[in-house]
């Protein structure tokens, strides 16, 4: 249904322009004037198009200028068209088109609905001169329309795209998803990375750290759980990782009074994610390992790293740990993976 201004001598719609106009002054006539070269450049799907515009008072237009439009309709695939040949009071063509649309809400000719509604502007005595309802005519096919299946599907589709954006009655759960294992060890990994590459500085906490984790492992395994608030050391609570790697493993901190940055720190109600074990072997290895620096820098620079990269690795040290007499080569099986990744593997090995 197309109710706007145009011009039935040129063929033309205007519609209105493009609202993100970002030229100065008016827009382009071409931005807003549908030609009729516009019109047969689309693809016109409609069974029907109604045409309520183009509307004078001379009558002075000829059938051919009256025609121009649904003509051109009809040549890019409209399958109907009504149009009205001369104007008439908007409440003759209000009364018309609610009778029309009302008639083709069940399915029925596009030649009935129309018989419908011109017999319902007849019927009202203030309109019943043919001056009023003759003025609509059909051109086109006698196509069959079903307003009422077209809101279903259109219905339909509004509920696909709603259902594409959100699952509305399966809503996603406010708290967040748990990490999985594997994730949980990465981020164990980043920790000690940090640690290690700060141990020159605060030689103390990764020792600090393992003491208080392996308290953490003897509470759990306790009968009765009963630890106060121990206040965090200085030196751990100034070492970068340190309070990272705490809270990833369960632990948990209050300020201190007014000491906000000497909080008091609680020990873990369970096992997060299983990872007391691993940081407490972790740490433990850390200890032997910091005396020598360029091991530990080393180490730092490549945590963290896939399982893969550690099974290598560790395969690595425990063939030269048993067998030191044992000479490898560069392009060995288990020495060329790590070899390839980079200078600080190499440098470490």
């Amino acid at each position: 249904h197309i109710a706007t201004f145009g011009s039935w001598e040129e063929g033309i719609l205007a519609l209105s322009p493009n609202p993100n106009h970002l030229q100065d002054g008016p827009p382009a006539q071409n931005e807003y004037i549908l030609t009729p070269d516009d019109i047969l450049n689309q693809k016109v799907s409609a069974k029907l198009v109604v045409l309520s515009c183009c509307h004078r008072d001379d009558f002075q237009r000829t059938l051919d200028q009256q025609m121009k439009l649904p003509t051109v309709l009809l040549a890019a695939g409209a399958k109907c068209v009504l149009t009205q040949l001369w104007p008439v009071p908007n409440i003759v063509s209000n009364l018309f088109y609610h009778h029309f649309y009302q008639a083709l809400q069940k399915s029925a000719r596009v030649s009935h609905a129309m018989k419908v509604a011109k017999d319902k502007v007849k019927a009202d005595d203030r309109f019943s001169a043919p001056v009023y309802w003759c003025t609509f005519v059909l051109i086109g096919q006698d196509v069959e329309v079903d307003l009422g299946h077209i809101k279903r599907a259109m219905l339909d589709q509004t509920m696909d795209k709603v259902e594409d954006v959100e699952d509305l009655l399966n809503p996603k759960p406010l708290t967040p998803e748990a990490a999985s294992k594997e994730t949980l060890l990465y981020r164990l990994q980043a920790c000690v990375s940090v640690l290690l590459s700060h141990s020159k500085e605060h030689p103390d906490t990764v020792a600090t750290l393992l003491q208080m984790i392996g308290d953490a492992i003897d509470l759990l395994d306790a009968t009765q759980y009963r630890q106060p608030p121990v206040r965090l050391p200085d030196h751990v609570v100034a070492t970068p990782g340190a309070l990272p790697l705490l809270s990833l493993l369960g632990f948990d901190f209050q300020p201190r009074g007014a000491h906000v940055e000497q909080p008091y720190i609680l020990f873990p109600h369970w096992n997060q994610g299983q990872l007391l074990l691993p940081s407490y072997e972790s740490l433990t290895a850390a200890v032997d390992i910091i005396p020598n620096r360029q091991c530990t820098q080393c180490i730092s620079e490549i945590l963290p790293t896939n399982e893969d990269v550690l099974c290598q690795l560790i395969d690595m040290l425990s063939l030269t740990l048993h067998s030191p007499e044992l000479q490898l080569r560069v392009g060995d099986s288990g020495v060329q993976p790590l070899w390839a990744r980079g200078s600080t593997t190499r440098q470490l090995l």
